[in-house]
C-alpha cells in the first residue's frame, strides 16, 4: 500500500500453517518502522497494535519490529 501498511487479509493469505511439507511454516511476522521501502514512512502505533493482535491471536506467531529507526518514527508520531 502507498501508506506502507499491510492489509490484514494480505498477511493472512501468506500465512502457512505447516499443512504442506514442501512449504516452510510461518512462525514470525516482521515489521519495520520507519518503513524504508516507502520513503521512510513512520507507521502509527495503532498499526503495530493491530498487526500484533492479528499475529498473536489469529495466527499464533511472534512479531518482530526492526528497531533501527524506531525512535525516529516515535518522534515523528509524537509518541513519548
Amino acid at each position: 500500500a502507498e501508506d506502507a501498511q499491510l492489509v490484514d487479509r494480505d498477511i493472512l493469505d501468506c500465512f502457512r500453517a505447516g499443512m504442506d511439507d514442501h512449504w516452510p511454516q510461518t512462525t514470525l511476522v516482521c515489521l519495520e518502522n520507519s518503513h524504508n521501502m516507502c520513503g521512510g514512512v513512520a507507521l502509527p502505533k495503532s498499526y503495530f497494535d493491530r498487526i500484533g493482535k492479528l499475529a498473536h491471536d489469529e495466527m499464533g506467531v511472534k512479531v518482530h519490529v526492526d528497531g533501527a529507526r524506531v525512535f525516529n518514527a516515535a518522534v515523528a508520531q509524537g509518541e513519548p
